[in-house]
């Protein structure tokens, strides 16, 4: 499992993407070991200091196990942005 620096850029980069509407699938980070605990600290951070909103934060889900992350991922929510609307075409 992957967890560097590219890792993190690419995973960023989806959420952005699906704030801007370019897609609507579910993004899950699998935390093996709890390896990504930290950046999920710093994510609810960004939320507490106000550079993340609550439903933003939601966007990544996240699970210990394949199977606990494929379970979070089947029950979440797509949050889209209300500030940028879908480009023509998008599929939700």
């Amino acid at each position: 499992m992957p967890g560097g620096f590219g890792t993190l850029e690419e995973l960023l980069e989806v959420v952005t993407w699906q704030q801007l509407g370019y897609h609507s699938k579910p993004i899950g980070c699998l935390n093996v070991g709890g390896y990504f605990d930290l950046f999920f600290a710093f994510l609810d951070k960004s939320v507490e200091s106000g550079f993340i909103t609550a439903s933003a934060r939601q966007i990544i889900v996240m699970g210990s196990t394949a199977g606990e992350l494929l379970d979070a991922m089947e029950r979440v929510e797509v949050v889209r942005s209300s500030l940028v609307a879908a480009p023509a075409g998008a599929q939700s």
